[in-house]
């Protein structure tokens, strides 16, 4: 997906949701993270298998048949533009909890009843060097500069502000800085 699918693929959700029941009185919230961010406010990547987000507002689908149709909702956006059922992923929300505090991010976007917010950049910048994966090397690089984070101390200070000692130690988030600084 490239920025303009993104949009598109996110309006057409705001679409299925609204048709669904779904009201502006009680929105579904979504925090973009990952790809998505990348792409859409980063700008260093040419586009995104998927897009992933955080349910900022779980009580909001903490009923079963609500949650039934926002996921169905998904699932209509994936059927009606051949895109698979993964297009749009909630399931790194539960590791963004472990992970430790959560900003709120601001909102970005609003389709119907969907409202997309974007978390700060020194959070996403944080979560990749959690992850520490080969695909999040550009990504780092990209959010280290755009960040002016030019030293391990400074680093060191953001992955503080976000995330606990227990994840930093167990993911080996010294293996990740290794590489950078």
């Amino acid at each position: 997906m490239q920025e303009d699918d993104i949009l598109f693929y996110l309006s057409e959700l705001g679409k299925q949701l609204e048709e669904l029941g779904i009201s502006k009185k009680r929105p579904v919230e979504l925090e973009m993270i990952g790809g998505g961010f990348m792409l859409t406010q980063i700008h260093n990547r040419p586009f995104t298998e998927d897009v992933d987000v955080l349910v900022m507002n779980p009580d909001a689908l903490a009923d079963p048949d609500r949650y039934r149709v926002y996921k169905n909702a998904v699932r209509f956006v994936a059927y009606d533009y051949d895109l698979s059922e993964k297009w749009l992923s909630d399931n790194i929300g539960d590791f963004m909890q472990m992970v430790g505090r959560v900003p709120k991010g601001k909102l970005w976007k609003q389709f119907g009843p969907l409202k997309i917010y974007i978390p700060p950049a020194d959070y996403i910048l944080a979560l990749k060097i959690i992850a520490g994966r080969r695909k999040d090397m550009d990504d780092i690089h990209a959010l280290l500069h755009r960040l002016k984070v030019t030293s391990r101390q400074k680093a060191q200070r953001l992955l503080d502000k976000y995330v606990t000692k227990d994840m930093q130690n167990y993911h080996s988030v010294e293996d990740t800085l290794d590489k950078f600084f």
